[in-house]
């Protein structure tokens, strides 16, 4: 089993911000709606093999294929190198 984290206390909180008045603030449960839709996107690459069990100020992805997890992560990865695509994927949760 392999597990990733990610504190979630500054990291692209200005694109979060902006959805500040519903509670979106970036926290650790807002970036598992982001890695679940960029996990859905996927379809069946990732589908029943990557796992989320974050807390308020943490991201949590875990795997028992630490090569498939690290694939979700080049992905995810991409995504938040792309502000754009990843204010996108905010706009949906």
């Amino acid at each position: 089993m392999m597990y990733v984290f990610l504190d979630t206390s500054l990291y692209k909180k200005e694109l979060f911000m902006k959805r500040m008045d519903e509670g979106i603030m970036g926290s650790g449960y807002d970036w598992e709606k982001v890695a679940s839709i960029l996990r859905q996107e996927a379809r069946a690459d990732f589908a029943g093999e990557i796992y989320f069990d974050s807390e308020s100020d943490l991201f949590c992805a875990y795997a028992d294929n630490s090569s498939l997890l690290m694939k979700f992560l080049l992905k995810l990865k991409e995504a938040c190198e792309n502000n754009e695509k990843l204010d996108t994927v905010i706009q949906l949760i």
